[in-house]
């Protein structure tokens, strides 16, 4: 009987075995092209960089059971090629539509290092993909996903020979140059924002930010923000191939060596979502996910000058960094392994649960707060300090911003709080006096 159910369930929905492949190749195309298009990879300013930070990212989701990290269309192709006509083909413009995802980065390169070679961007991308599908091929046949890792380890570095050009000019260690910012302590902030000039115009109205472009060449639009006191965050715009990734701001927490902190970070439950990696003249960074995937950076500068972008109760500065997540519990013990924070005492929200605040090296950093909705994903979240928040209320609102919360007075006559919204949808916070 439950055969026969079983079976005509799968009639009413697919007429034949043939569809039923096609729907689950097609299911695939969409659900990967999602995951993708958010990847922490698209991020990067240089072309070639972004290629080596894919096959970074395409290395760091192996992991668990073969079929999690394998793919399914290319599994299809190899059992059905010559039977099922149809169903190949639905796996052929997955797996060829997420090769081209990799050309326009590909062809960047090659015109920014002059190279102009027998190959094209099309072929390398194909390449890509047909060293991807043996790998996981190694890794079936062998039951060991390290299989998988080591090939992708050998396609990054011929696709570095192939560009001439290592990623890595002269790795950042321990004791390379001079940090005197605290392990553990935010040192930058970062929005990536679809529409850069619109966000500049806001946070300029706002915050009252001057802005310097950072060089880079053409395709770099990297803007940085100062303050009276200091530079205090960067402005990037979201790449053309990331269109899927919401407008967000992003903290960069200084450590003294980015390796040993990304290894840290996955011997405790997180993910590196970049590796680690040098920014000529800036530093050493990792794009991280913590277990309940709350991204952060892990960075380590060439600067020998502390960081001034978190400086509470300077007007213009971070003033608060308040992780919202789906296990407290969880996250705490996370942070404090990784950068030695510590329990700050917490003060009780009702059903929201409680406000548990974070200190370290003395002071008070920020907070951890659970998330309003059970499935949410986790994220971190900032405040800026201004000098009155019913002016910044009013500027917000005049910007084309929105007011999402406030204003409510913070405990211990500290100040009071407005949560918004920028134009583009970037959640972000704002603390001042009231006059």
């Amino acid at each position: 009987m439950v055969s026969a159910l079983d079976k005509g369930a799968f009639f009413h929905h697919f007429k034949t075995k043939e569809a039923l492949g096609v729907a689950a190749a097609n299911h695939w195309t969409e659900t990967t092209g999602a995951l993708f298009a958010g990847a922490p990879y698209h991020v990067l300013d240089n072309p070639l960089d972004r290629v080596l930070a894919y096959l970074d990212f395409r290395k760091s989701i192996i992991g668990g059971k073969t079929f999690e990290y394998t793919c399914l269309v290319g599994t299809m192709t190899q059992e059905v090629h010559d039977s099922a006509p149809a169903i190949r083909d639905a796996c052929a413009e997955s797996i060829f539509g997420h090769a081209a995802t990799l050309e326009a980065d590909i062809s960047s390169a090659m015109r920014a290092r002059g190279i102009a070679a027998e190959w094209a961007a099309e072929s390398l991308a194909r390449h890509t993909q047909a060293v991807l599908q043996g790998a996981f091929i190694l890794a079936k046949a062998s039951g060991d996903p390290d299989m998988a890792r080591e090939s992708i380890d050998h396609l990054i570095r011929y696709i570095e020979l192939l560009f001439d050009q290592p990623r890595i000019e002269a790795p950042i260690r321990k004791g390379d140059a001079p940090m005197t910012n605290r392990e553990g302590t935010p040192i930058w902030y970062e929005l990536m924002t679809h529409d850069p000039d619109a966000a500049q115009k806001f946070y300029k109205r706002v915050m009252g930010w001057k802005f310097e472009a950072m060089p880079g060449g053409p395709e770099v639009d990297y803007r940085m923000a100062s303050a009276k006191n200091g530079t205090v965050a960067g402005l990037m715009r979201t790449p053309e191939h990331a269109h899927a990734m919401q407008n967000m701001w992003f903290v960069y927490f200084g450590v003294d060596d980015v390796d040993a902190s990304a290894e840290r970070v996955k011997s405790l439950g997180g993910r590196i979502d970049i590796e680690p990696t040098d920014i000529p003249g800036v530093g050493r960074f990792a794009f991280c996910s913590d277990p309940q995937g709350a991204n952060f950076y892990l960075m380590r500068g060439r600067s020998d000058e502390d960081s001034t972008a978190f400086a509470p109760m300077k007007h213009g500065h971070g003033c608060w960094n308040e992780l919202v997540t789906s296990d407290q519990k969880s996250a705490l013990y996370f942070y404090s392994k990784l950068f030695g924070w510590e329990h700050g005492g917490a003060m009780p929200m009702g059903p929201a649960g409680d406000y548990t605040f974070i200190n370290h090296n003395g002071g008070m950093i920020g907070a951890v707060m659970d998330a309003p909705e059970k499935d949410a994903k986790s994220f971190w979240n900032f405040a800026m300090q201004v000098a009155d928040i019913d002016k910044a209320k009013a500027a917000v609102e005049k910007a084309g911003g929105t007011i999402r919360m406030g204003p409510t007075e913070l405990p211990d006559n500290s100040g009071w709080l407005i949560q918004t919204e920028d134009p583009q949808g970037a959640k972000i916070m704002f603390v001042g006096e009231r006059k």
